[in-house]
């Protein structure tokens, strides 16, 4: 099966809007593991939550995980994308937070 006909399949099982609370991003299993000056951007944590459904429906090709990333965020309203960078901002705050007070 081609790549954009497995995107297209998968693509109206996905429900990225509105995004997971911060509480879903923060206990997340990779959360930890970001290195610490990670960069959140409103994009990657869509893509994060494309990924996340994406495997849970058996699709873990990360080309297929691209083009509906890439598809989505094209697609998306200013109002949807602002709600992924309001919570890229607030990653961030929260992640700078949790690692504020430990050595690397």
């Amino acid at each position: 099966m081609s790549l954009q006909t497995r995107a297209n399949n998968l693509l109206g099982n996905l429900n990225v809007h509105p995004p997971p609370t911060l509480e879903d991003v923060v206990n997340s299993k990779n959360f930890r593991r970001f290195p610490r000056r990670r960069i959140y951007t409103g994009y990657k944590l869509l893509r994060f939550v494309v990924a996340r459904q994406s495997n849970s429906l058996g699709e873990r090709d990360p080309l297929v995980i691209s083009k509906l990333s890439d598809f989505l965020w094209a697609n998306s309203t200013s109002n949807e994308k602002a709600r992924y960078i309001d919570l890229a901002n607030r990653a961030k705050l929260y992640h700078k937070n949790l690692f504020s007070l430990q050595k690397f």
